[in-house]
Protein backbone atom coordinates (compact mmCIF):
# COMPACT_ATOMS: atom_id res chain seq x y z
CA UNK A 1 0.00 0.00 0.00
CA UNK A 2 1.78 3.56 -0.92
CA UNK A 3 0.26 6.43 0.29
CA UNK A 4 1.40 9.68 -0.29
CA UNK A 5 3.81 11.04 2.90
CA UNK A 6 2.94 14.65 3.86
CA UNK A 7 7.44 14.55 4.14
CA UNK A 8 7.07 15.28 0.27
CA UNK A 9 3.66 17.99 -0.16
CA UNK A 10 4.09 21.51 -0.91
CA UNK A 11 2.03 23.30 1.54
CA UNK A 12 2.81 26.74 1.90
CA UNK A 13 0.40 28.66 3.57
CA UNK A 14 -2.52 26.35 2.94
CA UNK A 15 -4.54 25.14 5.88
CA UNK A 16 -3.98 21.49 6.79
CA UNK A 17 -6.31 19.76 8.94
CA UNK A 18 -4.17 16.92 10.74
CA UNK A 19 -6.73 14.26 12.53
CA UNK A 20 -4.35 13.00 15.20
CA UNK A 21 -5.34 10.86 18.37
CA UNK A 22 -4.84 13.03 21.87
CA UNK A 23 -7.11 10.47 23.78
CA UNK A 24 -4.98 10.70 27.15
CA UNK A 25 -5.47 10.60 30.71
CA UNK A 26 -5.57 13.57 32.87
CA UNK A 27 -4.43 13.68 36.01
CA UNK A 28 -6.75 14.89 38.74
CA UNK A 29 -5.94 18.44 39.10
CA UNK A 30 -6.85 18.04 34.91
CA UNK A 31 -3.27 18.17 33.26
CA UNK A 32 -1.75 15.52 31.04
CA UNK A 33 -0.13 12.60 32.90
CA UNK A 34 0.82 10.61 29.79
CA UNK A 35 1.90 12.85 26.73
CA UNK A 36 3.74 10.21 24.89
CA UNK A 37 0.43 10.78 22.11
CA UNK A 38 1.59 14.02 21.62
CA UNK A 39 5.32 13.41 20.97
CA UNK A 40 4.57 11.17 18.20
CA UNK A 41 2.77 13.68 16.40
CA UNK A 42 5.49 16.48 16.91
CA UNK A 43 7.87 15.33 13.87
CA UNK A 44 4.46 15.63 11.65
CA UNK A 45 3.63 19.11 13.49
CA UNK A 46 7.09 20.52 13.26
CA UNK A 47 7.36 19.74 9.20
CA UNK A 48 4.33 21.65 8.73
CA UNK A 49 5.53 24.07 10.97
CA UNK A 50 8.85 24.08 8.90
CA UNK A 51 6.65 24.27 5.44
CA UNK A 52 4.69 27.57 7.02
CA UNK A 53 1.55 25.70 6.27
CA UNK A 54 -1.14 26.75 8.94
CA UNK A 55 -2.00 23.34 11.08
CA UNK A 56 -5.71 22.84 12.65
CA UNK A 57 -5.46 19.72 14.93
CA UNK A 58 -8.78 17.68 15.78
CA UNK A 59 -8.31 14.94 18.01
CA UNK A 60 -11.04 13.27 20.53
CA UNK A 61 -11.00 12.18 24.05
CA UNK A 62 -12.68 10.21 26.25
CA UNK A 63 -16.04 9.24 25.31
CA UNK A 64 -18.01 12.03 26.02
CA UNK A 65 -21.21 10.58 23.92
CA UNK A 66 -21.77 13.11 21.72
CA UNK A 67 -22.52 15.94 23.93
CA UNK A 68 -20.02 19.02 25.81
CA UNK A 69 -18.57 17.59 28.89
CA UNK A 70 -15.70 19.79 30.13
CA UNK A 71 -14.07 16.61 32.22
CA UNK A 72 -13.24 15.66 28.52
CA UNK A 73 -11.81 18.98 27.31
CA UNK A 74 -8.73 19.03 24.65
CA UNK A 75 -8.06 22.57 26.82
CA UNK A 76 -5.04 20.68 29.15
CA UNK A 77 -3.56 18.96 25.37
CA UNK A 78 -3.40 22.36 24.14
CA UNK A 79 -1.17 23.48 27.18
CA UNK A 80 1.05 20.38 26.88
CA UNK A 81 1.41 20.98 23.42
CA UNK A 82 2.21 24.47 23.90
CA UNK A 83 4.93 23.93 25.46
CA UNK A 84 6.58 20.75 23.54
CA UNK A 85 6.28 23.23 20.55
CA UNK A 86 7.23 26.09 22.18
CA UNK A 87 4.55 27.89 20.02
CA UNK A 88 1.01 29.33 20.82
CA UNK A 89 -1.83 27.08 20.64
CA UNK A 90 -5.17 28.74 19.60
CA UNK A 91 -7.73 26.57 21.43
CA UNK A 92 -11.54 27.31 20.02
CA UNK A 93 -14.19 26.53 22.18
CA UNK A 94 -15.79 24.19 19.32
CA UNK A 95 -14.06 21.97 16.46
CA UNK A 96 -17.21 23.61 13.92
CA UNK A 97 -18.77 26.78 13.42
CA UNK A 98 -18.40 30.68 14.09
CA UNK A 99 -15.48 30.77 16.44
CA UNK A 100 -13.61 28.18 14.20
CA UNK A 101 -14.43 29.92 11.06
CA UNK A 102 -12.90 33.07 12.42
CA UNK A 103 -9.72 31.73 14.03
CA UNK A 104 -9.05 29.55 11.18
CA UNK A 105 -9.48 32.20 8.22
CA UNK A 106 -7.11 34.75 10.44
CA UNK A 107 -4.33 32.35 10.34
CA UNK A 108 -0.80 33.04 9.47
CA UNK A 109 1.54 30.68 8.30
CA UNK A 110 2.81 28.37 10.87
CA UNK A 111 0.17 29.00 13.39
CA UNK A 112 -1.24 26.17 15.07
CA UNK A 113 -4.90 25.74 16.28
CA UNK A 114 -6.07 22.83 18.70
CA UNK A 115 -10.43 22.25 17.89
CA UNK A 116 -11.86 21.51 21.17
CA UNK A 117 -13.04 17.68 21.40
CA UNK A 118 -14.78 16.22 18.50
CA UNK A 119 -16.54 13.92 20.34
CA UNK A 120 -18.34 16.61 21.95
CA UNK A 121 -20.46 16.34 18.62
CA UNK A 122 -22.79 13.27 17.59
CA UNK A 123 -22.32 13.67 14.22
CA UNK A 124 -18.29 12.46 14.54
CA UNK A 125 -19.02 9.10 15.96
CA UNK A 126 -21.71 8.94 13.73
CA UNK A 127 -20.07 10.09 10.56
CA UNK A 128 -22.81 12.73 10.31
CA UNK A 129 -21.97 14.25 6.59
CA UNK A 130 -22.76 17.89 8.00
CA UNK A 131 -20.38 17.45 10.85
CA UNK A 132 -18.09 16.07 8.05
CA UNK A 133 -18.54 19.53 5.61
CA UNK A 134 -18.16 21.82 9.18
CA UNK A 135 -15.00 20.42 9.68
CA UNK A 136 -13.50 20.22 5.85
CA UNK A 137 -14.76 23.86 5.66
CA UNK A 138 -11.34 24.78 7.78
CA UNK A 139 -8.82 23.76 5.40
CA UNK A 140 -7.71 22.05 1.99
CA UNK A 141 -5.20 19.68 2.77
CA UNK A 142 -5.82 16.58 4.78
CA UNK A 143 -3.09 14.75 6.91
CA UNK A 144 -4.07 11.50 8.85
CA UNK A 145 -1.60 11.22 11.99
CA UNK A 146 -4.04 8.93 13.80
CA UNK A 147 -2.73 5.53 12.61
CA UNK A 148 -4.20 3.86 15.53
CA UNK A 149 -8.02 4.94 14.72
CA UNK A 150 -7.60 4.30 10.83
CA UNK A 151 -9.93 1.46 11.32
CA UNK A 152 -12.55 3.14 12.62
CA UNK A 153 -15.86 4.73 11.13
CA UNK A 154 -15.57 8.65 12.32
CA UNK A 155 -16.23 11.69 10.64
CA UNK A 156 -12.64 13.16 10.88
CA UNK A 157 -11.52 9.80 9.59
CA UNK A 158 -13.80 8.33 7.10
CA UNK A 159 -15.64 10.98 5.56
CA UNK A 160 -14.12 14.79 5.96
CA UNK A 161 -11.32 13.04 3.31
CA UNK A 162 -13.41 13.51 0.74
CA UNK A 163 -13.97 17.01 0.97
CA UNK A 164 -10.04 18.08 0.92
CA UNK A 165 -8.07 18.99 -2.08
CA UNK A 166 -5.13 16.47 -0.94
CA UNK A 167 -4.59 13.56 1.23
CA UNK A 168 -1.42 12.43 3.36
CA UNK A 169 0.00 10.27 6.38
CA UNK A 170 1.70 12.12 8.58
CA UNK A 171 5.71 10.77 8.90
CA UNK A 172 4.41 8.54 11.90
CA UNK A 173 1.43 6.91 9.85
CA UNK A 174 3.73 6.48 7.39
CA UNK A 175 6.64 4.84 9.19
CA UNK A 176 3.48 2.40 10.80
CA UNK A 177 2.40 1.59 7.15
CA UNK A 178 5.94 0.70 5.83
CA UNK A 179 6.46 -1.34 8.73
CA UNK A 180 2.66 -3.51 7.99
CA UNK A 181 4.17 -3.63 4.18
CA UNK A 182 7.65 -5.19 5.26
CA UNK A 183 4.99 -8.30 6.22
CA UNK A 184 3.78 -9.17 2.73
CA UNK A 185 7.63 -10.66 2.00
CA UNK A 186 9.22 -11.05 5.69
CA UNK A 187 12.31 -12.64 5.96
CA UNK A 188 11.87 -16.16 7.90
CA UNK A 189 11.66 -16.92 10.61
CA UNK A 190 9.71 -13.73 12.11
CA UNK A 191 7.36 -12.79 15.27
CA UNK A 192 4.71 -10.34 15.11
CA UNK A 193 3.36 -8.98 17.94
CA UNK A 194 0.07 -6.75 18.14
CA UNK A 195 -1.18 -4.72 20.88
Amino acid sequence: MTVPSIADADVEKSRVFVRVDYDVPLSPDGTVEDYSKLEVSLPTLKLLIEKRAKIIIGSHMGAPGGRLNRKFSLEPVGVMLSELLDRRIYFPDNSIGDSVRKITSDMMPGDVVLLENLDFHRGERECYDEYARGLANSASVYVNEAFSLSDQKRASLVTVPDYMERLYAGLNFHNELGALNRLSNPEKPFVVIAG
